[in-house]
């Protein structure tokens, strides 16, 4: 498994965001996103292909109004307040329907401070590394089914515990 140790040329990092959303919505991101991913990569150390394939799969083409910032116009209403707010992994995005799902990952975001996309993706990238790729959930798979016996806390085992996504299915 590579780390943000590892070399990887922002080049590569760019052939996986290829028609992705957030290529265009981070325009204004300074040295361009595939860059910054490869700076969080270093920072972090997690490789930035991994955050790019996280970022591919949580925004695909179209994207969402996490990633633009947008969700309290997207809800409306008393919401507004959440507009500015930037969650492009959807960390704590969770809920019953579109409406909820945006709400609480907005209420993430803004709880965090991520009042620019640039502060969206550092936090992102940190709470990757820190709860999921730290504790030996270092594939995307591992982070949907975590079932490596070494993932654990201080209180215990967090074996099939701490998932990034569930499918109960």
């Amino acid at each position: 498994v590579l780390t943000g140790g590892d070399e990887i040329p922002a080049s590569e990092v760019e052939k996986l965001l290829d028609g992705c959303s957030a290529v265009s919505a981070a325009k204004d991101v300074a040295g361009g996103l595939s860059e910054f991913l490869v700076q969080l990569g270093k920072e972090y150390d997690i490789n930035p292909l991994q955050l790019a394939t996280r970022l591919r799969q949580e925004q695909g083409r179209e994207g969402n109004p996490l990633l633009t910032g947008t969700a309290g116009s997207y809800l409306g209403g008393s919401d507004r307040d959440l507009d500015g707010y930037f969650n492009p992994f959807n960390l704590s995005a969770s809920g019953s329907g579109e409406g909820a799902i945006y709400r609480s990952g907005a209420q993430y975001a803004k709880s965090r401070g991520w009042d620019t996309l640039e502060k969206g993706l550092r936090g992102g990238a940190e709470r990757l590394a820190q709860d999921y790729v730290g504790k030996f959930q270092n594939t995307l798979y591992l982070q949907k089914w975590n079932v490596d016996p070494r993932s654990e806390t201080e209180s215990g085992s967090r074996n099939f515990w701490a998932q990034y996504m569930q499918n109960i299915g």
